[in-house]
């Protein structure tokens, strides 16, 4: 399992962050923890991952970041342009988890969809290669 490198095909996407440990980049916090190492998506904001089918799986938890809004959200996975999963996140549970099957996918776009302005953050991020 990898974290770091997994986090690192992230290479574009529109109101997201991306924090890691070995740029001494920022950190974020979820329930009173910090997190490196993840990345954090806002305001119906989405990221894309360029995995060229390296991957397995991967496995990620999905928190509402501190003091930002209380509102629940909607996380949509997209692999290879096709609507994989869906996932309610409620915004008073510290952290969700989630399993993402890989096998095969070139690509991964992951949507933040929410009524009001929202950051969520992606934390406790692993990964299987191929």
């Amino acid at each position: 399992m990898e974290n770091s490198n997994f986090i690192d095909t992230l290479y574009d996407g529109q109101s997201y962050n991306k924090s890691l440990s070995s740029n001494n980049d920022e950190s974020l916090s979820i329930g009173g923890r910090t997190y490196t190492d993840s990345f954090e998506i806002f305001d119906d904001g989405f990221v894309l991952f360029n995995l060229e089918g390296r991957y397995s799986k991967v496995n990620m938890d999905i928190g509402r970041i501190d003091d930002s809004s209380v509102t629940d959200a909607e996380i949509k996975i997209y692999l290879d342009d096709k609507l994989s999963g869906s996932y309610k996140i409620n915004a008073e549970k510290t952290l969700t988890n989630i399993d993402i099957d890989l096998a095969g996918v070139d690509n991964m776009k992951i949507a933040l969809e929410s009524e009001a302005f929202v950051e969520y953050g992606f934390v406790n991020v692993t990964a299987e290669k191929n």
